[in-house]
């Protein structure tokens, strides 16, 4: 990577001598542009697959330590407990709708 931002800015420098070697210089700092480019991206995309699967690993550790109950997967708590949310979410939902309408 450092050859090809090297040799990059080094045709930028010399660029002006020739129109030949002018669209030469064109297309070779094209190509510098695209590996740094894809250089970076790349690497941005490997740190952010990391972080995700670090993450899931330590999260699905603790529901397994905290949440399962015996002979459940992590899966299965974790099934359940979006189950158990939802429902409570909905009975607050409804508790709500029922306290503005005595109101």
């Amino acid at each position: 990577m450092f050859k090809t931002i090297l040799a990059s800015a080094l045709i930028m420098a010399t660029s002006s001598t020739s129109d030949g070697f002018i669209q030469k210089s064109s297309e070779v700092a094209e190509k510098a542009y695209k590996d740094v480019e894809n250089f970076f991206v790349g690497s941005a995309k490997a740190v952010n697959n990391f972080c995700i699967n670090s993450a899931t690993k330590v999260g699905d550790f603790f529901v397994g330590i905290l949440f399962t109950k015996e002979g459940e997967t992590v899966e299965e708590a974790k099934a359940r407990m979006q189950a158990q949310t939802e429902a409570t979410k909905a009975k607050s939902e409804e508790a709500a709708r029922d306290h503005s309408i005595n109101e």
